[in-house]
């Protein structure tokens, strides 16, 4: 569970194995990361955290849930072809869970896919690197999705909900440069 520190001024972040016990998760010793640098706030209707600890838009995300454990874990592709041609797999085995789309917050193109654990892998490629000297945190109003990520799980109503935040989004032109990594070039 992550909460903004009484003074606004920082992230408390309090961890649980069984969702009903926590206690203050604790950086390492000499960790120290500014505050604005440390998080970016996702549309706070979905009062999402997103954390990270180097160029990457973010390392990790917090989201307020119904359940307890983990949402899924995310994979980034070298090429789009690479990610192409897991999206055709997944589809083959029948284990596609949210569509092919590109997320708000970081530009990822992605999909994701249910493990035999159970949980899901993101799996995506061209997301974007942030400067700490430079990144200033911003609110996504937006929703997730620029397009796609259609999500099998949601009800009638909420896909309806995620594809009216989507059209809204194409209406009012939003986009996102693509990241092309120098590998890719050659």
């Amino acid at each position: 569970m992550a909460a903004k520190e009484e003074d606004g001024k920082g992230l408390k972040v309090d961890a649980s194995v069984d969702g009903k016990t926590f206690a203050a998760a604790r950086f390492p010793k000499n960790f120290k990361v500014e505050h604005q640098q440390a998080y970016t706030v996702m549309d706070s209707s979905t009062h999402a955290v997103f954390l990270h600890v180097n160029a990457r838009h973010h390392s990790i995300a917090l989201f307020e849930a119904d359940a307890v454990g983990l949402h899924h874990l995310m994979i980034e592709a070298v090429s789009i072809d690479d990610l192409g041609r897991a999206y055709d797999a997944a589809i083959e085995r029948g284990v596609v869970r949210v569509t092919l789309g590109r997320h708000t917050n970081d530009h990822m193109m992605s999909f994701y896919a249910t493990s035999p654990s159970g949980f899901m892998v993101e799996v995506g490629w061209g997301g974007r690197s942030i400067d700490d000297a430079t990144w200033k945190v911003e609110e996504m109003v937006h929703g997730p999705s620029i397009w796609g990520h259609e999500r099998s799980w949601l009800s009638a109503e909420k896909r309806a909900e995620a594809r009216a935040l989507r059209l809204q989004a194409a209406a009012d032109g939003l986009r996102a440069p693509v990241h092309v990594s120098p590998e890719e070039l050659d």
